[in-house]
């Protein structure tokens, strides 16, 4: 019984620890502020997911999970390399179109 314990405490730490850059909580948002640099951001959210630039500015975009199972969308707006903007919403699952069913014909 005393294995099975250790063993299930050991697999909630693997897994806190291994998808830590996959959850974001509402402390780690309110951490990211004006004027941090890209290293700052790195530290507190993690690599993100996409990454566009435009002129003078350039935008990282997180797709993160709340404690909720939520998917949370952060985008962190830099113009050299510091932090300008930052918004965070829910993300919003698109509808797919569906696909057209052809029916068999009878002949085949």
């Amino acid at each position: 019984m005393k294995i099975m314990h250790t063993f299930g405490i050991l697999l909630m730490i693997l897994m806190i620890t291994g998808c830590s850059s996959v959850f974001v909580s509402n402390k780690q948002l309110m951490e990211i502020t004006p004027g941090m640099t890209t290293k700052d951001v790195l530290k507190v959210l993690g690599t993100p997911d996409n990454r566009r630039f435009e002129h003078q500015y350039e935008e990282w975009e997180y797709l993160r999970n709340t404690v909720m199972g939520e998917t949370k969308v952060i985008l962190v707006r830099f113009v050299n390399h510091n932090v300008v903007a930052m918004e965070s919403f829910d993300h919003m699952p698109v509808a797919q179109p569906a696909l057209p069913v052809t029916p068999r014909s009878e002949a085949q």
